[in-house]
């Protein structure tokens, strides 16, 4: 495992160093050259991170702060062995660690005698890159001092070797000797490199980015480098030495194959190609400028001797433009922007001419010159062609229009709404369907919800005003443009604020206004309602669907399109006898029918498994006989035990409709609030389903916060149109048996013993008997 990242900001006192020398005393794996297990990466590095567990610190810490101790102590004990041997008294060190660190001076003599440099774990790749300087001094240094041939005689050298990677582009490595500085010479290798071998090698290289990309990470890190160089070691069956040696060569002949592009020859090295990988990190074109363009340069006939001109570039690094700082000006198509890109196209220009150049001088400053005044005039022109081509400057952050300051001033929120609540409060209902202390209430449960927070950029939308324009959406199914203009926001930010405000609305309000009854009692108290207000007993709500017409969405053909040629998604909806909704149902696609959307909704799987906690069958009002609660329905749905239908004839159908109308007319209240239900609502089917949700809560706080008054339904009771309308000589769904019997008791039960007098008298006017509401 490499260590890949060393952090310097842990605090190393002197007492965590003598913990850390040992600790690292009980791991001889770290120092001991003798035991097998320290050439195991491995163990070395488990050693590591129990050593840093106990210390508190990084893995990368203890291997860097053993590493300066080891050098430490190998300094010391240098200057401890040059002390004159004849002094009186032994040389002491004034570093306190010194003594401590003396079980390392075993490791040193031992590696001394017997270690190969072969068998380092680290490698030294600095004599590689100086294998020139390398290759000359071994041969002096053979006859210098009998030290030196002594040690050149050994077959296996030994040095502390450690990689560092202060350059970017090539490996620069520093070697200490330890007692005595010895002779290292890596090119006495024999090993045999094929073009096969080569070719493997290269490819091996590529897989490992740290060994020439200078911008990965792992390009300075030394101890992952040479873990990367040990492996193609090993996969190739040679020396560690062996492998940074060729891949140096390789580099060199790529460079040097690279300079014949140039000159614009086909370079003829077979692994060119392979090496290709190079051509981004090797700086090859800046190696060829230089005295093979002058060569170009020189006239036939003149001696070439070479003069400094004053075009020659700083070396060959990028001219200082004053550009570097300016790099985000370069990204913007401005007047500053372009001509520092032009000066930038003129400075890589003017680095390829040659630093120096032939005799003449002035002939050859006169055609650069007239080069130099040429390319100038290509760039003006051209730089006049983009200036008459530019583009208009982006749209503003935040429209005028819609400007903080005209919000505050001519917005429906703080003129109209404002003037209203505190004059004529009727206006105020009018405009978005609420009294101003119902508007406080609904503002309380969703202010927590709705609310931004306001930078030092803009002031945020308040919540007030997004409750508001999203009430004034719901209440006139106004477009979004129209309410951008009357509340001066955005149009995207009026869409958002109608779209998180209606979820807001029906998540904190429904568990308080729209909540099933889950209970006998609950279902008790609405039976109790429509007997005492519709005269109906047993009857648990009324249940019918109603189409929300919608913008057709995209590529969804014909799924929404409904019996009534339009497209439409259905509220399927039980109303209790106050107009209030009980359960609903919302988003079902068009073209099903209300009885295929009841069937596979969860209320009726839930009354199939009785799972609704319905109150058992009990005796009717003012007679003994025995029937279940049920819920009312249109001729669409079925006829089953807890689900009653009106008769086939107009006449005995009639009886039922005084509880069935309810929903009618709770959709009437709806629509007639929420006008939005009245037009072709342009959203998606998802979001249409939480405008519905949220229209529905509102519509049952409304009727709960408003006195319910029996003359008002009564007068609703006069309008017959609607019962004409809903009776039909069709039998509709099937029926079953169970259904059927409950009905004849039920229309027994009105003829018998609950007649009222303005049933008789209506079926009076129209030529009919009492006989015939039996049949």
């Amino acid at each position: 495992m490499a260590f890949t990242e060393i952090s310097n900001t842990f605090y190393w006192t002197l007492a965590l160093e003598e913990k850390v020398i040992l600790m690292i005393q009980h791991h001889p794996c770290l120092y001991d050259r003798r035991l097998s297990d320290f050439k195991n990466i491995e163990v070395r590095n488990n050693a590591f991170i129990t050593i840093a567990k106990s210390i508190g610190c990084g893995i990368g810490e203890v291997s860097s702060k053993w590493t300066k101790l080891k050098e430490k102590y190998t300094r010391e004990r240098k200057l401890m062995l040059k002390a004159p041997s004849g002094s009186a008294a032994t040389p002491k060190s004034t570093w306190p660690l010194y003594e401590a660190m003396n079980f390392f001076s075993a490791s040193i003599q031992t590696r001394n005698r017997s270690c190969s440099l072969k068998d380092a774990q680290i490698i030294d790749l600095s004599v590689l890159e100086e294998d020139s300087e390398c290759g000359t001094s071994n041969n002096e240094e053979k006859g210098k001092s009998s030290r030196c041939s002594d040690e050149n005689e050994a077959s296996d050298n030994s040095a502390v070797v450690e990689i560092s990677s202060d350059d970017e582009e090539n490996f620069s490595v520093s070697v200490e000797t330890i007692e005595e500085s010895k002779s290292i010479n890596p090119n006495t290798n024999t090993f045999y490199w094929s073009f096969d071998l080569e070719e493997k090698l290269i490819l091996k290289i590529k897989e490992n980015p740290c060994l020439y990309d200078i911008e990965h990470r792992d390009f300075k890190n030394s101890a992952a480098r040479n873990l990367c160089i040990h492996k193609i070691a090993q996969h190739l069956g040679c020396g560690l030495f062996d492998v940074a040696k060729k891949y140096r060569e390789l580099r060199e002949q790529y460079a040097e194959e690279s300079k014949s592009l140039a000159t614009g020859s086909e370079p003829l090295w077979p692994l060119f190609h392979a090496m290709g990988f190079l051509k981004t990190h090797l700086n090859v074109e800046a190696k060829t400028t230089g005295k093979d363009q002058v060569k170009n340069l020189t006239p036939k006939g003149y001696k070439t001797r070479t003069t400094s001109c004053g075009l020659q570039p700083r070396g060959l690094s990028k001219p200082n433009t004053g550009l570097d700082g300016e790099h985000q000006r370069k990204k913007q198509k401005t007047d500053s922007g372009l001509w520092s890109n032009y000066g930038q196209t003129i400075a890589d220009t003017l680095v390829h001419l040659p630093c120096k150049i032939a005799q003449p001088e002035m002939s050859i400053i006169r055609r650069v010159k007239r080069l130099i005044a040429f390319i100038a005039s290509v760039l003006l022109i051209e730089y006049t062609i983009k200036q008459r081509r530019r583009r208009p400057l982006g749209r503003r952050w935040v429209d005028h229009l819609n400007a903080e300051s005209n919000r505050m001033m001519h917005g429906s929120f703080r003129t109209i709404l404002a003037e209203s609540r505190l004059g004529n409060q009727s206006n105020f209902s009018a405009y978005i369907r609420l009294t101003p202390s119902q508007f406080e209430y609904v503002h309380e449960k969703v202010a927590p919800f709705i609310s931004r927070r306001t930078t030092r950029y803009r002031r945020a939308i308040s919540t007030g005003e997004r409750l508001a324009l999203t009430l004034r959406f719901l209440a006139t199914g106004e477009s979004l443009q129209s309410l951008h203009f009357c509340f001066r926001v955005g149009v995207s930010t009026a869409s958002m604020i109608v779209n998180e405000t209606c979820e807001v609305i029906y998540q904190t309000m429904s568990g308080i206004h729209l909540k099933p009854p889950t209970t006998p009692g609950e279902w008790n108290a609405v039976s109790e309602d429509f007997y005492n207000i519709w005269n109906f007993p047993h009857c648990l709500g009324a249940l019918d669907g109603k189409h929300i017409r919608i913008k057709c969405p995209k590529l969804s053909g014909s799924e929404f399109y409904n019996y009534k040629n339009y497209h439409s998604i259905i509220l399927m909806a039980l109303a209790d006898a106050k107009y209030r909704f009980l359960i609903t149902d919302i988003g079902a696609s068009g073209r099903e029918g209300d009885a295929s959307v009841f069937s596979s909704s969860s209320l009726a799987s839930a009354m199939k498994k009785n799972r609704c906690n319905i109150p058992k069958p009990a005796p009717l009002p003012k007679c003994d006989w025995i029937a279940p609660f049920f819920i009312v329905g249109d001729e669409a749905f079925p006829l089953s035990r807890n689900l009653m239908r009106p008769f086939a004839g107009r006449k005995t159908g009639l009886l039922l409709s005084r509880a069935r109308r309810v929903i009618e007319n709770a959709f009437g209240l709806l629509v007639a609030r929420w006008r939005i239900f009245k037009t072709e609502i342009q959203a998606q089917p998802e979001q249409v389903d939480w405008y519905a949700k949220a229209c529905c809560v509102l519509h049952n706080y409304l009727q709960t916060d408003n006195e319910f008054e029996t003359e008002e339904m009564e007068a609703l009771e006069d309008e017959l149109d609607s019962v004409v309308n809903f009776f039909r000589s069709q039998e509709g769904s099937e029926k079953s048996n169970e259904g059927a019997k409950i009905r004849d008791i039920l229309k027994s039960y009105f003829l018998i013993h609950d007649s009222l007098s303005w049933q008789h008298d209506h079926v009076t006017n129209d030529g009919y008997n009492s006989e015939n509401l039996l049949e």
